[in-house]
């Protein structure tokens, strides 16, 4: 893929996250989240991640400075997800 593709690809799914994370957050919120809707849109999202991750090594290359600070953040995440869904496991066990 030319770089000005993957260039165009990598800000189409940042945005696309961009856009998904509000939409998960107001959920959490909600008295009554649609749990099926937010896991969902969590597994949509690593995904695009994941997709997105993919793309970065290609534009950057595999050993940049830019991919270590994005699996990072990747972890970090994937953590935050696990802790919700524990979070929501326990409230409706309660």
């Amino acid at each position: 893929m030319e770089r000005a593709a993957l260039y165009t690809r990598i800000i189409y799914l940042y945005r696309t996250l961009e856009m998904t994370l509000p939409m998960i957050s107001g959920m959490l919120r909600s008295p009554q989240p649609d749990l099926a809707l937010i896991d969902e849109l969590m597994t949509f999202q690593l995904e695009a991640y994941h997709d997105m991750r993919l793309l970065l090594e290609q534009y950057a290359g595999p050993a940049s400075e830019s991919l270590e600070k994005y699996d990072v953040l990747l972890h970090q995440l994937k953590t935050d997800y696990i802790l919700i869904a524990c979070g929501i496991s326990r409230t409706n066990a309660a």
